[in-house]
């Protein structure tokens, strides 16, 4: 199934059912879904997906690109995205002030399902909300792996014991190139994860060219935390986060500074990426010129 250039909004079980899943829309079963140029907004699940649900895909992946998931709701799990049991691909999409309400998990996605796998590149996760991992919540042996994108502004409900503003695992490995993750808040309690939460031992978060505060507070949990000497941690200088422009600012310590390696070639406009920000020639990062970030900063 294929869904083009549509609005999807105010889709709501209105209490009438208890298991309403993927309010906006529900993929259960078949084979390679698109859904390219919508706005999925304001819908309501009773249980998973307020946005987007998808399951038992046998085949194939679900692909969501140059969309945006805005303001959607689950009394469960994935306020904006939910996934059990299928590849998915992001690409250029916003997601965005999403809520999983209650005690649930994931405010703006929530995955798993063992060896399937979660592709995210060039998109925004901004302001979702939930119990824990408000930005992204997974588990479950998924493999998973982020490129150029932003985690920003996300804020777990539970103010004291919430854990992994930004992300959260039970389960999963997860490689995460020139990211950024800035001002992601978790409960209060001592070593919450305002960045990322690792539940159990046997996972690993693989951190390379990537934008974010390292410590105790920040990276958090039982696992594995591989941060080497690529990475910074400095104020990424968005144009305006506070209006959703996640951008770069020309003082930006994020331009140039990225990898070419594992990175999509083009930004969250379809921008083609190394552009020399700095004018400095290729001195920085892996020489590339390519930009930590959604998007490449053009002079």
């Amino acid at each position: 199934m294929t869904v083009t250039n549509t609005i999807v909004r105010n889709n709501n079980d209105n209490g009438l059912s208890a298991n309403i899943y993927g309010a906006g829309i529900f993929f259960n079963g078949g084979t390679s879904h698109m859904i390219s140029g919508c706005i999925i907004e304001n819908n309501h699940a009773s249980v998973r997906g307020g946005g987007i649900y998808a399951q038992n895909i046998s085949a194939g992946a679900v692909t969501l690109f140059n969309s945006e998931i805005s303001g959607n709701i689950s009394d469960n799990a994935g306020g904006g995205i939910g996934v059990n049991a299928a590849n998915i691909v992001i690409d250029g999409c916003k997601i965005f002030s999403n809520t999983a309400a209650g005690i649930s998990v994931g405010g703006g996605m929530f995955a798993q399902g063992a060896g399937y796998s979660v592709d995210i590149k060039n998109s925004i996760f901004a302001d979702n909300t939930g119990t824990d991992g408000a930005g992204f919540w997974f588990n479950a042996d998924l493999n998973i792996s982020v490129a150029n994108s932003v985690f920003e502004g996300n804020t777990t409900s539970d103010l004291t014991g919430g854990r992994g503003g930004a992300l959260y695992s039970n389960g999963s490995d997860l490689t995460l190139t020139n990211c950024i993750l800035w001002n992601n808040t978790a409960g209060s309690n001592y070593q919450t994860g305002h960045n990322c939460y690792v539940h159990d031992s046997g996972s690993v978060f693989n951190f390379s060219y990537c934008d974010f505060v390292n410590n105790d507070d920040m990276l958090s949990g039982s696992g594995t935390y591989n941060v080497d000497n690529t990475n910074i941690g400095s104020d990424p200088r968005f144009k305006d986060a506070n209006t959703g422009d996640y951008s770069l600012k020309s003082i930006s310590p994020c331009i140039d500074l990225g990898t070419s390696a594992g990175a999509p070639v083009y930004d969250i406009n379809g921008q083609v990426r190394g552009i020399d920000g700095r004018g400095d020639g290729k001195v920085t990062g892996d020489l590339s010129d390519y930009d930590i970030g959604a998007y490449e900063y053009i002079p």
